[in-house]
Formats: C-alpha cells, sequence, structure tokens
C-alpha cells in the first residue's frame, strides 16, 4: 500500500495467509503425531504427560485458523484498519473465550480439554470474521 499498489497488496497478503496456513498444516501434523514424544522431551513426570499430550493434539487442529487469524489481523493493523481488530480481539476474549472457558472447563468438568475447546472455538471464529474482512478488500483503499 505504502507504494501505492493495492492489487499487489492484496496479493501478498493472500500469499502471505497461504504460507502461514501451510506452515500451520505442517506445525499441527507435528503436534498431533509427535505430541508423546514432545513431552518426554519437556517431562519426566507422568501426570504432566498424561495431562499435556492430549492436549497438544487437541490444539493440532486449530493452528490453521489461527495461523490465518494472525496474519490477517496485521495486514489490516498494517494497513491502518486498526478499529476493526481491536473490536473483534475484545469481543472475542471477552464475551466468548472467558465465559466459554468457565463453562467447558468448571461447570461442565472438561478441565484443561474444555479451556482449549473454548480457545480454538473462539480463536476460529475470530480467524473467520477477520478473514472476511480481510478478503473484502476494502483496507487496500486506505492511505498509509
Amino acid at each position: 500500500l505504502g507504494a501505492g499498489q493495492p492489487a499487489q497488496a492484496l496479493a501478498a497478503g493472500q500469499e502471505a495467509v497461504r504460507q502461514a496456513c501451510l506452515l500451520a498444516l505442517g506445525t499441527g501434523l507435528i503436534y498431533l503425531i509427535g505430541a508423546g514424544w514432545i513431552f518426554q522431551l519437556m517431562s519426566q513426570e507422568q501426570a504432566v504427560r498424561d495431562i499435556g499430550v492430549p492436549a497438544l493434539r487437541f490444539i493440532s487442529w486449530y493452528q490453521v485458523p489461527l495461523a490465518m487469524f494472525i496474519v490477517c489481523l496485521y495486514a489490516l493493523r498494517g494497513a491502518g484498519d486498526t478499529q476493526f481488530p481491536i473490536l473483534i480481539n475484545i469481543v472475542g476474549l471477552l464475551v466468548l473465550r472467558l465465559p466459554l472457558a468457565y463453562v467447558f472447563g468448571l461447570v461442565w468438568q472438561w478441565g484443561l480439554l474444555g479451556v482449549w475447546s473454548a480457545m480454538c472455538l473462539e480463536v476460529t471464529l475470530r480467524a473467520f470474521w477477520i478473514y472476511l474482512r480481510f478478503r473484502n478488500g476494502r483496507w487496500i483503499h486506505l492511505k498509509v
């Protein structure tokens, strides 16, 4: 955008999303397949492994939405579209993540996986919302 080439900025942003999602897919596969090995390196405590391995495998499934969210969020912020990203963060964290984590983790007694479930659901929803904002392309007309 700073070079005055909005179409190129949009294409670069889309490529960044694609590359980040591919990298996240690989990372997620490592978490999914290698969770046991990773926790063997991290801790000798069986109780830590018993809790950590399923949690790491679970979060492997949301690495792609997380990567998409991060790239789109920072692309919008870098383009000067700062109000929507801050709003989506506040709403996501305070209205969705915290209440859902409380309900899933404590009320429904799902424990750590309940808290991670809330976070994964909330991040996936924020990724969807921020991607729609990114994809509509209005940000390419902002002056940097």
